[in-house]
């Protein structure tokens, strides 16, 4: 975001344009104020939006009311050519609800909830017809109040307590956006980064010994199905008997990520087997492990512990069975 630019509010809408040219004008604005992806109006029937845009040299507020179904893309390309990390918190006030993948996380994010996404990573969302804030947040104003360098929570209550002030403080904002000062919009949003931050985190946390112990659960549960290609977060918090979010926070707290735990625990077991089964063939380990192939399996464990598979063996003594180049 541009810090030249004092506080701005403004409406906006492209009622006169023809069809054509209000899709246009709504995925350029998009992606020029809102999120550098592909955004793709899918529904045959006319496009029709409404938007309140507010922005500061901090943050910016979008209120959004949109009649047609759409998707949007962000791509690991589009995270390499135009990185950013400000997150993104979108609030569902009415209408159909929105999907919503990054990572390992989905979530069906309905009126009266909420989602939190980073840029920084691929994502995507599917919507139809439905009204909803999206508030962009510099990364270092969450990551510094909660100690951590991911904290994605896709799905979380906007329906009563915090949540609800949240949406009341959003909605108050837009009502109030013209007899706002930039300090004071910075200000209201600052508090609300406060109150995400406590909703993320929870109120509700167990305390460190109980975290300790869900901590523990997760670890030995992706320890024994890691070969499971399936193996997928959803799962295991079901498996576990919590939801995604609980099991994303307490890995945050622990200092990681379920990609993270998920990828270590088959390169260990990957390491393992090549030194322990000298007949295998790595390609089979690969498999064995959870790994979608020989040469992914190649190539994550080169980034890991600096040599390729093969390498490994020949180092520890073991007998090479030719399987795949690795």
């Amino acid at each position: 975001m541009d810090s030249r630019h004092a506080y701005q509010a403004s409406n906006l809408h492209a009622d006169e344009a023809t069809e054509k040219g209000r899709r246009e004008y709504w995925a350029h604005y998009a992606e020029t104020h809102v999120l550098r992806a592909h955004h793709t109006y899918v529904d045959p029937q006319p496009c029709r939006v409404r938007a309140v845009r507010q922005q500061s040299d901090r943050y910016s507020l979008h209120a959004f009311h949109i009649e047609g179904e759409k998707e949007i893309r962000r791509t690991a390309l589009d995270c390499k050519r135009h990185p950013d990390d400000d997150y993104r918190l979108i609030v569902v006030t009415k209408g159909e609800p929105l999907l919503v993948r990054q990572g390992e996380a989905e979530a069906v994010i309905s009126p009266g909830m909420a989602a939190m996404a980073t840029p920084a990573e691929p994502f995507e969302i599917r919507h139809g017809a439905h009204s909803a804030f999206v508030l962009q947040l510099p990364n270092r104003e969450i990551n510094e109040r909660i100690n951590s360098k991911s904290p994605l929570a896709l799905g979380f209550d906007t329906s009563k307590g915090l949540g609800r002030l949240t949406v009341d403080m959003l909605r108050g904002l837009c009502e109030q956006r013209d007899n706002l000062t930039e300090l004071e919009f910075n200000a209201v949003c600052d508090r609300l980064a406060d109150l995400l931050c406590m909703l993320m985190v929870g109120d509700d946390s167990p305390d460190p010994g109980h975290l300790r112990e869900i901590d523990s659960a997760i670890r030995r549960y992706v320890h024994e199905h890691a070969g499971d290609r399936t193996l997928s977060l959803p799962a295991v918090a079901a498996a576990l008997g919590w939801s995604p979010r609980r099991l994303q926070e307490v890995m945050a707290q622990a200092g990681t990520t379920y990609r993270d735990l998920v990828r270590e625990e088959r390169l260990t077991a990957a390491r393992r087997m090549l030194r322990d089964s000298a007949g295998r063939p790595i390609g089979e380990v690969a498999a064995r492990c959870g790994f979608a192939s020989a040469n992914v399996l190649s190539m994550l464990f080169r980034e890991r512990y600096g040599e390729s598979p093969r390498d490994y063996r020949h180092r520890v003594g073991v007998g090479v069975a030719v399987g795949v180049r690795s």
